[in-house]
């Protein structure tokens, strides 16, 4: 079965059956493999969210579809659906309660035991809240907000410099965290949906925060991101923070523009939960020492912004980062691809790029930078790996599509740009596969 939505073309989405999809030779086919339409003149928007069938913890919904209610819904509120995929009814549709101008956008469903059925997602909405929806219990009627305090409360609301907040538009991406118990959930703000956007000059920025909360306790998420103020995070210690990256280097090597980020290594300190039994939550005994309970980027160029979906491949994170032209009738602007630590949010130690183009990724493809002067003013340099390297005059770069292989132990993104070009980059390649021995007597 396949579900799609008509993005800003209409607000609906629909179910095919595509089993042996050769058999389809004209439109009468076609139309017979229509499982299912579904519509909603109040909560759905222009369905820009991409549904995800899964199966569910439910007794009597054993598949369901999941997404976000979009943009420019009737309504004017972020929400949550939730189909009988067999048939498109609607089982649930949960309501974020944030209105004026709202939307959902893309959920990103997670199996935290493996057992195939869907716990957690995790959406963000136009008002840069990242919500995170409990749907572990068996009775369908009991699906909910993971945290609450009265009301439906975010795990994280973004915002920018001076307050203002950041939308998101695109779907995180989840991971077991790196030293901790619990997830880190990873994800780019900015948005591109009306010509409005075109010109819109606020930083925004990547993230990756810490999702340490507990089934038992509705209270444990981190709370808006105050930059300047005390609690940085609304819903933590005065001590709890995140850590920030930042470019460190930015230059043109051999024709290619590339930035190189900080390194900066994020302190995990948990403290005991005040419940018995519970995990511990991020703080320090010593309320002068700074810990952290995740990390973000702001991105340097005016007008920057991440509107295409991030991937995490390993711990290693995979961003692109766009920059758009002034023209509602441009497919113009230009990306930066970003190759970077998801653990840490900084750049990664071994190089990622083939940037002298011999198709091969060692060492060669380091660059020096500057950091510092030794006693006799001296410049002192070190070899590092550049984090993102630009796209120029490709417009809006996609996802990539990934192939892996060649003499040179890396593998091949292929990028779709809103100029019809598919841009390739040659990186290194992560490690997959079974590594095992065999013993014999």
């Amino acid at each position: 079965m396949l579900v799609g939505g008509l993005g800003k073309g209409g607000k609906g989405y629909f179910a095919l059956n595509v089993s042996n999809p050769s058999s389809i030779t004209d439109e009468a086919d076609l139309a017979g493999r229509v499982r299912w339409e579904f519509t909603d003149s109040t909560d759905l928007g222009y369905t820009y969210s991409n549904a995800a069938i899964v199966k569910s913890n439910s007794a009597t919904y054993e598949w369901i579809v999941i997404f976000g209610n979009g943009y420019n819904s009737e309504g004017g509120y972020a929400k949550l659906f939730i189909l009988d995929a067999s048939n498109g009814t609607l089982i649930k549709k949960i309501d974020t309660t944030v209105g004026d101008c709202n939307g959902l956008s893309t959920p990103t469903p997670i199996d935290v035991n493996e057992d195939e059925r869907v716990d957690y997602v995790y959406a963000g909405d136009l008002k840069g809240n990242l919500w995170k929806f409990d749907l572990t219990s068996a009775d369908h009627n009991d699906w909910d907000f993971a945290y609450k305090e009265g009301s439906p409360r975010p795990l994280f609301q973004a915002k920018g410099p001076g307050g203002t907040t950041q939308p998101i538009t695109t779907k995180p991406d989840v991971m077991e965290h790196c030293e901790r118990l619990g997830y880190l959930v990873v994800f780019g703000t900015g948005k591109y949906l009306s010509d409005a956007d075109l010109s819109d000059t606020s930083t925004q920025t990547l993230y990756g925060i810490w999702d340490y909360g507990d089934d038992a306790d509705d209270t444990e998420f981190l709370g808006s991101f105050n930059r300047g103020s005390t609690p940085q995070l609304s819903n933590q210690a005065d001590n709890v923070e995140l850590k920030m990256q930042e470019v460190y280097d930015w230059r043109i090597e051999g024709g290619i523009e590339l930035r190189t980020l900080t390194d900066y290594v994020p302190t995990w300190g948990t403290v005991a939960d005040a419940t018995d039994g519970q995990d511990p939550d991020p703080g320090s005994s010593d309320p002068n020492e700074i810990v952290h309970a995740g990390w973000y980027l702001d991105l340097p160029t005016s007008g920057e912004r991440i509107v295409s979906d991030v991937l995490i491949r390993q711990e290693k994170l995979v961003a692109i980062t766009f920059v758009p032209e002034e023209s509602a009738c441009g497919s113009g602007g230009y990306s930066w691809l970003h190759e970077g630590d998801a653990c840490s949010g900084g750049r990664l130690d071994e190089p990622q790029f083939d940037i002298n183009g011999d198709s091969l990724i060692n060492l060669s493809d380091l660059i020096n930078v500057q950091i510092g002067v030794d006693e006799f003013g001296n410049p002192i340099y070190l070899s590092v790996a550049p984090t993102q390297i630009k796209a120029w005059g490709k417009g809006r770069l996609q996802p990539p599509a990934i192939l892996r292989g060649g003499g040179g132990g890396g593998e091949m993104k292929y990028l779709s740009s809103s100029t019809g070009e598919i841009e390739t980059v040659w990186e290194a390649s992560i490690t997959l596969g079974i590594s095992y021995w065999m013993e014999f007597n």
